[in-house]
């Protein structure tokens, strides 16, 4: 009778602790050591909601994985219009002229548009430096598109930010000369006037200057944006011999140029009456000014500006045509330089694992039956014994 039940209590247990075995989550975590970056991206691909690879080198700098340089600036910047030989060609004149004549101011507005060439270049360099020296810092390999969104998300605030921090810089230049009504070279924003009366007295009056842009009356008293269209004039007359499609003086030399635009130089025929009215006017120049060679600018490049897009727009993206970058995410990966990944998951024991269980448990269970099945055998006899039967009568 023990025998029996012990035999009946032993399959039932059984049978419960492997169904709870086989269906009980199991969480399972899996390493591997030292993965290449190409085991990496096929462990991401299966796992990707739960590969972790701590990195052993948490913060790395930008350059070792990124980088990012002009492709191309504007190409009046390569031009010969910014050279010292185009400088001396417009300046290189005999005899008398007006102060704010182009043969007098082209040479500022050029050398001018030239330092521009030269800042924007250099403050994008200084820039370029403290973003690649900058430290990218994670704990873990950052997935692939993490990793792109994350460095574009940094370079295109690298590019604002050197964008107006090169602006503001320029904006103070601007309003410190306007607020402090500095004097302009050649007189173009004001003129000095010395009076002297009965000998003894003299006065010293100001005169700000006016132009006809972009009102008909614009005094540089209100504002250092007024200017007219940069000419050529027939000293000692004021009359225009030639004037420049798109090009500006004004109050301030730069306030000038900023306002100009370059259509101009984008055609030959422009450039070539241009050179006539300079040469026009000196027959006797040396031939390494006459020599000189200036061609239009190439219309058919692919570029973001017009020819009519003014100097200050184009100062606003820095006279950059293409900003290029390369990102590497194995580069990443290997400065990251993980040890080890792991995934882990969530699923049922198998067969192997059940049955290793149920051999482990056996011999407790063994034990408890053991124990327990006399011990119910007994309490179910004396139940039985103690029993009261009805007796029945005759």
């Amino acid at each position: 009778m023990s025998t029996r039940l012990f035999i009946i209590l032993f399959i039932i247990s059984l049978t419960i602790f492997v169904i709870l075995i086989s269906l009980i989550p199991i969480k399972r975590t899996i390493i591997f050591d030292k993965p290449s970056y190409e085991n990496y991206s096929i462990l991401y691909k299966q796992q990707s909601q739960s590969l972790e690879c701590p990195c052993t080198t948490l913060s790395i700098e930008y350059n070792q994985f990124v980088q990012v340089k002009v492709n191309e600036t504007h190409q009046i910047c390569q031009s010969i219009y910014i050279t010292d030989q185009w400088t001396s060609f417009i300046s290189q004149r005999l005899g008398a002229i007006y102060g704010i004549d182009l043969r007098a101011i082209g040479i500022l507005l050029f050398d001018a548009l030239a330092s521009l060439c030269t800042l924007t270049q250099q403050a994008i360099s200084d820039e370029l430096i403290a973003f690649h020296a900058q430290q990218f810092v994670t704990r873990y390999v950052m997935s692939f598109d993490l990793f792109q969104e994350q460095t574009k998300s940094s370079i295109e605030y690298f590019i604002t930010s050197t964008t107006l921090n090169f602006i503001r810089s320029l904006q103070l230049v601007r309003d410190t000369t306007q607020g402090n009504t500095l004097f302009a070279t050649h007189g173009t924003n004001m003129e000095f006037y010395i009076n002297v009366y009965n000998n003894k007295t003299v006065i010293l009056s100001t005169v700000y200057s006016s132009y006809n842009i972009p009102s008909p009356v614009c005094s540089c008293q209100d504002t250092s944006q007024c200017g007219t269209q940069l000419s050529i004039h027939d000293y000692p007359s004021t009359d225009v011999k030639y004037s420049l499609p798109g090009m500006y003086m004004g109050c301030f030399i730069l306030e000038a140029l900023l306002q100009s635009n370059l259509i101009c130089f984008y055609n030959q025929s422009c450039i070539n009456d241009l050179r006539d009215a300079l040469n026009s006017s000196n027959t006797n120049l040396p031939t390494y000014y006459t020599n000189i060679t200036t061609t239009a600018l190439n219309l058919t490049l692919p570029s973001q500006y017009q020819p009519n897009t003014t100097i200050n727009d184009i100062l606003s993206k820095l006279m950059v045509e293409q900003w290029i970058n390369t990102t590497s995410h194995r580069d990443y990966y290997d400065q990251c330089n993980p040890i080890q990944c792991q995934y882990s998951y969530v699923g049922k024991n198998n067969f192997i694992t059940v049955i290793t269980t149920i051999i482990g448990l056996v011999g407790g269970l063994n034990t408890i039956l053991t124990f327990i099945a006399p011990r119910i055998i007994k309490i179910y006899s004396k139940c039985q014994t103690n029993r009261v039967h009805p007796s029945t009568g005759e």
